[in-house]
C-alpha cells in the first residue's frame, strides 16, 4: 500500500484501518478492491506502531476509546480485526462482552455508524463463530434467573459479596470466574466444603451456594441451572450490529493454507455495505465500491436459519417459539459462510464456499491429504531441534518437528511416512517412564493414532501397525 500521497492515483479509495497490526489486512484489501489512500491507522500496541510509523504515511489515531469520530474525514472503507483474545480457542474465552479485549469491536461499530463508510471489512479467529458475546437479552434473562433463585431463598446477586474467608484471595481481571465460583473452588480445594453452608452474601444476606441431592453446588449449577446460558455469540453481535446500522453482509471462514500457505490458522472474514445506496451519500472514487452500491439488496433464496430481532438484541430461530409464540433464541455456533441481508441470515450457497488453491504444490487444509504443515505455536521456539520430540511426526504438533525431521515443507507421500514412522523415536522421558506401557496399551495408542514412545514402538515389533 502506497502511502505516498504523490503516488496515490486519483482513484484511490480512502480507508480507515483500525486494530492494524502491521496492515496486513489493509493491504488484503487494496489488492482485492485496488489503489486504497489510508487517511488514518489505529493501533497503541509498541511493536505494530513502530512498524505502522515507519511505513505508513498517516496519523495513527492511537487508543480507539477516545477517537471523536465525527472529527474524521469521510472514507469508503472502514476495516479492522477487533483484539482476538477474549473469543479465541488459545485464549481464556471471556467473550466478546464489555471490559473485555475482544469487547473493543463496539468501538469499530461507533466507527461506522458515524462514518457510514461503502464498505466494511471485519477478520477474527474462528473462536468469534463461537465465541459468547453480550446483548440486552442478558439482563432480562439475569433477571429472571434473580427471582427464581430468590424464591428458593438462594442469592441472586449480579455481583455476590461472599464473606471474609482466612487465606482466600479472589482473581480479578478479564477471564475471572465470579468471586463466589472462586470461593466455592477455593473450599473444595482446600477440603472445606462442609463450610459452604456458613457463606451468605454479605449484599442479599443469603445463601451463595445450594445443597441439593446431597452436594453443594455454586454459580450457575445451582436450580438445575434454570436461566443460565448463552443469548449470542460473537460473530452473532457484529451480524446484528451491523443489521442495526442499515448494512448487509457476506461472511466467510478461511484456512491460510487455502490460499497457499503451509499451515491451516482459520481465520473469518467479514464483508458488508448498505443495505440500500442512500443517494445523498458520496459515490466511491473505486469502480468496484461503485458498482457494489450499484446492485441493489440481496435477496437470497429458501429459508434464513436465523433472524434477528433489534427489540430483544439476540437472533432468534425462524422455525421454532415457545408456548407463548415468541421465537426461540438462536444460540447455536455460527456457520462458517452464510449471507445477511435485512437482519435474515442464510447459509452461503455452495458455489460461494468451494475455493481455489492459488499454489497447486499445496491442498486446501481439512482436504485429508495429510500434506499441510501445522499452525506455528509460541512452543516451537522451545521445540526447535529434532531430538527435543522424540514423537513420529504424525504425533506432533510442533512446526519446527515438521521441518526439521523431513526436510520439506508439509509434503509427505504413503512411502514417505512409512520409511518415517519405522524410524526409532528418540527416548522420551514422558512416554517411555510415566505412560510407558505394555503392547496392550501400545496397540490402542496405535489404533487411535496418539503418540508412541520408544517403548511403545518396541511393544509393537513384529506387529501389523
Amino acid at each position: 500500500m502506497d502511502t505516498n500521497k504523490e503516488h496515490t492515483p486519483p482513484s484511490a479509495a480512502p480507508l480507515l484501518s483500525l486494530f492494524s497490526g502491521y496492515g496486513g489486512l489493509d493491504m488484503g484489501v487494496e489488492q482485492a478492491l485496488g489503489p486504497m489512500r489510508p487517511v488514518a491507522v489505529c493501533d497503541i500496541e509498541p511493536g505494530p506502531t513502530t512498524i505502522l510509523a515507519a511505513h505508513w504515511n498517516t496519523p495513527n489515531l492511537g487508543d480507539i476509546t477516545h477517537v471523536d469520530w465525527r472529527g474524521m474525514p469521510q472514507v469508503d472503507v472502514v476495516c479492522g480485526g477487533s483484539p482476538c483474545q477474549s473469543m479465541s480457542l488459545a485464549g481464556l474465552r471471556a467473550g466478546m462482552k464489555h471490559g473485555t479485549r475482544s469487547g473493543l469491536w463496539s468501538y469499530q461499530c461507533d466507527a461506522i455508524e458515524t462514518l457510514r463508510p461503502a464498505l466494511v471489512v471485519w477478520e477474527n479467529v474462528a473462536g468469534s463463530l463461537s465465541a459468547v458475546a453480550s446483548s440486552q437479552q442478558d439482563l432480562n434473562v439475569a433477571q429472571e434467573r434473580a427471582r427464581a433463585l430468590a424464591e428458593h431463598g438462594l442469592c441472586g446477586c449480579m455481583e455476590p459479596r461472599p464473606p471474609m474467608v482466612d487465606g482466600f484471595t479472589p482473581h480479578t481481571g478479564e477471564g475471572a470466574a465470579r468471586v463466589d465460583d472462586q470461593l466455592f473452588d477455593w473450599l473444595r480445594a482446600h477440603q472445606l466444603l462442609g463450610e459452604a453452608g456458613r457463606c451468605q452474601c454479605t449484599r442479599c444476606g443469603l445463601p451463595l451456594f445450594e445443597h441439593a441431592n446431597g452436594q453443594w453446588l455454586a454459580g450457575d449449577a445451582r436450580l438445575d441451572g434454570v436461566h443460565t446460558g448463552c443469548t449470542i455469540r460473537a460473530l452473532g453481535r457484529v451480524l446484528g450490529d451491523l443489521a442495526n446500522l442499515g448494512y448487509d453482509a457476506v461472511w466467510h471462514a478461511m484456512f491460510a493454507s487455502d490460499t497457499g500457505a503451509p499451515h491451516k490458522r482459520l481465520r473469518v472474514f467479514v464483508c458488508a455495505w448498505p443495505h440500500e445506496h442512500n443517494p445523498a451519500d458520496p459515490t466511491a472514487a473505486n469502480a468496484r465500491l461503485a458498482r457494489l452500491a450499484s446492485l441493489g439488496p440481496m435477496r437470497p433464496e429458501g429459508m434464513p436459519f436465523a433472524t434477528w430481532d433489534r427489540d430483544r438484541d439476540v437472533w432468534c430461530n425462524p422455525m421454532g417459539g415457545d408456548l407463548f409464540d415468541e421465537p426461540a433464541i438462536f444460540t447455536d455456533p455460527w456457520p462458517k459462510h452464510g449471507i445477511m441481508a435485512e437482519g435474515r441470515a442464510w447459509l452461503a450457497p455452495a458455489e460461494w464456499v468451494n475455493q481455489p488453491v492459488h499454489d497447486p504444490g499445496l491442498q486446501p487444509a481439512g482436504s485429508g491429504n495429510g500434506m499441510v504443515m501445522y499452525t506455528p505455536k509460541a512452543t516451537d521456539a522451545a521445540s526447535d531441534l529434532p531430538g527435543v520430540s522424540g514423537r513420529p511426526l504424525s504425533g506432533s504438533t510442533f512446526l519446527a518437528t515438521q521441518v526439521r525431521l523431513l526436510d520439506f515443507p508439509g509434503r509427505i507421500t504413503n512411502r514417505q511416512r512409512r520409511f518415517r514412522d519405522r524410524l526409532l523415536p528418540t527416548p522420551s522421558a514422558v512416554y517411555d517412564a510415566d505412560k510407558a506401557g505394555n503392547p496392550d496399551t501400545a496397540r490402542q495408542r496405535a489404533r487411535t493414532g496418539r503418540q508412541l514412545g520408544l517403548s511403545d514402538v518396541v511393544n509393537l515389533m513384529g506387529e501389523e501397525q
